[in-house]
């Protein structure tokens, strides 16, 4: 398994990182160049945090974040997508 970014459309890319340690804003700056109103954002097996610093991109766009660990940003990226709107789910999958 590895993390991913999946959005409501169905499409979907690779999230390079193994473990929530290994994020950097890099990865966050990517999710800004994504066509959503929200970013449901997993951050593995615990709910963590990353540096508010890393998320500007998205606030400059207009572009909302939640975070939560990855299987509760399963169930509600599913239930957003599954109600029609916009919505990208960004999944740290540990291994």
């Amino acid at each position: 398994m590895r993390s991913v970014v999946i959005n409501s459309l169905g499409e979907q890319f690779d999230w390079d990182c193994n473990h929530f340690s290994e994020l950097t804003a890099a990865h966050f700056a990517r999710l800004a160049d994504l066509s959503v109103e929200l970013v449901i954002f997993g951050s593995g097996t615990q709910l963590r945090f990353v540096q508010p610093a890393w998320v500007s991109p998205l606030m400059q766009r207009g572009i909302g974040m939640e975070t939560m660990d990855t299987f509760a940003a399963c169930r509600t990226f599913n239930i957003l997508a599954g109600e029609g709107r916009k919505v990208a789910a960004a999944l740290v999958i540990e291994v």
